[in-house]
């Protein structure tokens, strides 16, 4: 699975023929969408991954979520695809999020204020300025334009 998270089309094969490794544990704790928060070449699988089911709110060993390894590791085009498809931006330990058992007690915007993560600083300012001033929420239906690294509304219902 790691070395098919660098290569789209690689990828969509294993996914087509073994669609359980979307949410794959691997030792340590990471599933798929905390790999891809590991690397810049395979931040670009974080869409194909949500677009087949995986868990954007999975936690990892250390209490982290996807959007938490994308804001450790400065990777903006994986977070503003985990934040289209819904990823709570505060990852479970902001003011109105629940907590879940085994968390992070930091915030994604917390992890990466502390690595220095500057683009990704910016993806979640601009999605937390985006919601609130539209009134609008991030959807799954936008994994294409996240995809490409755009930001993309819904309506909230």
């Amino acid at each position: 699975m790691n070395e098919a998270l660098g290569n789209p089309a690689t990828l969509e094969a294993l996914l087509d023929k073994y669609p359980d490794l979307v949410n794959d544990m691997s030792t340590g704790g990471a599933q798929p969408l905390h790999m891809c928060g590991m690397s810049r070449g395979k931040q670009q699988a974080t869409a194909i991954l949500i677009a087949r089911g995986a868990d954007i709110e999975a936690l990892d060993t250390y209490g982290f979520t996807p959007l938490h390894r994308m804001a450790s590791n400065n990777l903006p085009i994986g977070a503003r695809a985990l934040l289209a498809a819904g990823a709570d931006p505060a990852g479970g330990a902001g003011p109105g999020s629940s907590r879940r058992p085994g968390a992070v007690r930091q915030t994604p915007l917390d992890v990466a204020r502390s690595s220095g993560a500057a683009d990704v600083i910016k993806a979640l300012q601009v999605h937390r300025r985006s919601s609130a001033l539209l009134g609008m929420a991030i959807g799954p239906t936008c994994a294409s334009s996240a995809e490409r690294g755009d930001i993309c509304l819904r309506r909230s219902t």
